[in-house]
């Protein structure tokens, strides 16, 4: 395993180590995927008990994957972006292209409601329900938006 190589205390072992770790760092795809695997960025959650995929859901960010940072429309409690939503401990309940869900007031502890314009990352018409570490707990259409609420209040006490 990548620990034990890491950890190696043999010379020899060390030296193939470093010229290996050397040759192969200058392969752009490995690059990447070490860039990733540090930062956690390759990292998912899609067979989490606190992910739930819903038929209709987005593919993108899908449930158990990292969301994606995005500008919000309206600065909910002077949040501009996703990420300083996240920073408070709550749960994002994110609107893309549809009008903030309102949540129940026994909820506005854990949980903000916010919305943004679609783009790139995040296609209009959905809704997701974002936790704290900036993973996706589920994704639902819209219309569905009221299944959020019920997910919400089952992942709180």
């Amino acid at each position: 395993n990548m620990t034990r190589v890491a950890l190696l205390r043999n010379p020899l072992l060390q030296q193939i180590r470093r010229l290996a770790a050397h040759n192969l760092g200058r392969i752009p795809a490995l690059q990447q995927h070490m860039v990733d695997q540090l930062s956690e960025v390759s990292l998912h959650y899609r067979d989490s008990p606190l992910t739930q995929h819903r038929a209709g859901a987005p593919t993108h960010p899908a449930a158990g994957e990292r969301a994606l940072d995005i500008a919000l429309v309206g600065h909910p409690e002077g949040s501009t972006r996703l990420v300083d939503v996240l920073r408070t401990g709550k749960f994002a309940v994110l609107s893309v292209g549809v009008p903030a869900v309102t949540l129940p007031v026994a909820l506005l502890t854990v949980a903000t409601a916010v919305e943004a314009h679609a783009n790139a990352d995040y296609p209009a018409g959905y809704v997701w329900l974002v936790r704290p570490d900036a993973y996706v707990a589920t994704a639902v259409s819209a219309v569905h938006a009221a299944d959020i609420v019920t997910v919400l209040e089952g992942l709180t006490p």
